[in-house]
């Protein structure tokens, strides 16, 4: 167990000291401050998290609420502490890794044939740009609705969540179409079998090393990642190669893929709103 994992449960266990009405105050700062920005030092900011819980525990001992010791607005003192934790480069550049490794599956498998597989360099850029933003955005609208006295999911916020994700869809699915095949780099089946199974194992282990807000989010990709897997590995074998390059297979895996990310984006975002905060 990690350090930042031993404090998070050392969180979890603490927090149950606190009456309910500074139990509420407390996880709304937790929750903000977790969907962080991204370059914002993870294991700092459970240490701030972890401070302010055990100032809030002495504080709820000498009958002072949370409201009183931190002030009315806990969005203001979560901003505040913020601003004072460090920027981490290494997180930032692993979450980069993370967008650039569910890159690489949009683009080997759009340029999928029967005998060899194709990276096209352009489209990779694009598609990384494109999940890094889309992300970034819908965190944002998790992240921005926190102190919202109306915790229900509001039309508006729906709205958004929808767009970015029909676009992020849409710029994923249809770019192969409009870049130019200078970009491209012709791979053998056995390397890119190794890239894309290696590419899975490390975007599963890194979503699944995520806090829970983030974590949710990003998991949204992770059964299109492996049914791109088992995809690759069906085209591999003789067998199943013909299926899987007909007609009939191809608008299977392509409405498999499009219901997959509908069905998953949508339960990612129903869970880190209802999320609890362990």
């Amino acid at each position: 167990m990690t350090k930042t994992q031993e404090m998070i449960q050392q969180n979890n266990e603490l927090r149950e000291q606190l009456n309910t009405e500074n139990k509420t105050y407390y996880e709304e700062i937790l929750i903000y401050m977790r969907l962080r920005d991204w370059l914002k030092d993870e294991e700092d900011i459970e240490s701030k998290l972890l401070e302010i819980l055990q100032d809030m525990i002495s504080a709820q001992k000498d009958g002072i609420s949370a409201k009183e010791y931190f002030g009315q607005e806990p969005k203001a003192t979560a901003d505040e502490i913020l601003s004072n934790v460090p920027i981490n480069w290494l997180d930032g550049l692993k979450i980069l890794g993370l967008v650039f490794g569910i890159s690489i599956f949009f683009s080997i498998l759009s340029n999928l044939s029967a005998d060899q597989y194709k990276v096209n360099i352009l489209q990779l850029i694009i598609n990384s740009l494109t999940i890094g933003l889309g992300v970034i955005v819908c965190l944002s609208i998790l992240k921005n609705s926190t102190f919202k006295k109306e915790k229900s999911i509001s039309t508006l916020e729906g709205l958004l969540f929808g767009a970015t994700f029909v676009v992020v869809l849409t710029i994923l699915t249809t770019s192969p179409y409009f870049i130019s095949e200078a970009w491209t780099i012709v791979l053998p089946k056995e390397a890119a079998l190794g890239m894309i199974t290696l590419a899975s194992v490390g975007v599963t282990w890194k979503v699944y090393s995520l806090p829970k807000g983030e974590r949710l989010l990003w998991s949204g990709f992770l059964p299109i990642i492996w049914l791109f897997v088992l995809l690759a590995f069906l085209n591999y074998f003789p067998a199943s190669s013909d299926w899987v390059q007909s007609s009939n297979g191809k608008v299977t895996v392509v409405a498999g893929l499009i219901l997959g990310l509908m069905i998953n984006y949508l339960i990612s975002f129903y869970a880190i709103k209802k999320m609890d905060v362990d």
